[in-house]
């Protein structure tokens, strides 16, 4: 982490800042913390309890659940329940061969009034970066486990002491939880989205400052991060897809190779995943819309799936547009803005 210091001065006050705030670091992959400054609600209005029923595994999957589920309970992420509503598990297989444990709440998710609350635009995040050269981004350890909030495996029925990721208003509890906390502090400080935050300076030693401020609130509302994860004082941040340093943003190197490597769509399912990509990289591609458009509108096709000529240009044409894509500068807000606008129907 300190390798990237050339002034031994330096190095010496991050390293005390980092032994100072040790205990926010999470030491094992068992230490996820529990935040004491909210609870999560499931508010199913007047709807009865929902019970349904475990899904039967193979003796192999049956013996890695029980395994999973004694792994939580032995580090305080759940305990039995004798609750009314149940939701099935499923286990998962990830790209790294590990097995994710997720619980199928789609059908408690129908039922559970949804909370209103707004996830940050994230177009408007990243323009918020303006005069800032240094940089600190922070990951919450298994996020949404640090929130207290049943599911059922064979005979026995457990219950989540922490909020489960797939929770339909887990997003919206869990930003509101870091934005209360860090109120005061974001867009001057930090800005955050959901996990990931970063801390911005226009000085070392102003970013220093602004980590601590930032550390003392998550110490304060006992969250935990995961020092894996987090990058410290860099010139130049990976940040939510893109690439942030002080001449402005960029996309992620990283994240448009999956573009380049998308075979041509077959299906409309797809078409809408690549689809999606691009658009949230979209304000780097000049007249996204007109030249997305073939695609956008075969993405709507209720039956045939007809790749046409101009269905492979724009593929072709958007793919290249990303891996060569500009870098945006920030507003100018003491500079003069040209609004250029059209007529419309």
């Amino acid at each position: 982490v300190l390798k990237n210091f050339s002034e031994s001065q330096q190095r010496t006050t991050v390293r005390k800042l980092l032994q100072e705030f040790q205990n926010l670091f999470s030491s094992s992959d068992s230490d996820v913390g529990r935040c004491n400054m909210t609870q999560h609600k499931i508010n199913t209005g007047n709807h009865p309890s929902m019970k349904q029923y475990p899904r039967r595994l193979s003796l192999a999957k049956k013996e890695e659940a029980e395994c999973l589920v004694k792994k939580m309970m032995d580090n305080g992420i759940i305990e039995e329940s004798s609750g009314s509503s149940v939701s099935p598990i499923v286990l998962v297989k990830k790209k790294n061969g590990l097995t994710r444990f997720s619980v199928d709440y789609r059908k408690l998710n129908e039922i559970t009034i949804k909370d209103s609350y707004l996830l940050p635009r994230i177009g408007e995040t990243l323009d918020a970066f303006n005069g800032s050269q240094w940089f600190w981004t922070l990951d919450l350890k298994s996020r949404y486990w640090q929130v207290e909030t049943a599911y059922a495996t064979g005979q026995v029925i457990w219950q989540f002491k922490a909020m489960p990721f797939e929770l339909c208003n887990a997003p919206a509890t869990f930003e509101r939880l870091i934005e209360t906390e860090l109120r005061g502090l974001t867009s001057e400080a930090c800005l955050v989205y959901l996990d990931d935050i970063i801390t911005v300076g226009r000085t070392s030693k102003k970013l220093l400052n602004n980590i601590r401020r930032v550390f003392q609130r998550l110490q304060k509302a006992n969250l935990i991060l995961s020092p894996k994860k987090c990058r410290f004082f860099r010139k130049e941040v990976s940040y939510l897809g893109h690439i942030i340093s002080a001449d402005g943003v960029k996309t992620d190197p990283e994240k448009t190779k999956a573009v380049l490597d998308w075979p041509r769509p077959e299906t409309v399912h797809d078409l809408r995943s690549f689809h999606g990509i691009c658009t949230y990289y979209r304000r780097f591609v000049r007249n996204f819309s007109a030249i997305a458009g073939p695609l956008h509108k075969l993405t709507d096709a209720k039956s045939n799936f007809n790749w046409a000529v101009e269905c492979e240009k724009s593929f072709n044409s958007l793919k290249q547009a990303l891996i060569t894509s500009p870098v945006l500068t920030y507003p100018r807000t003491d500079k003069e803005f040209i609004l250029d606008t059209d007529v419309c129907n």
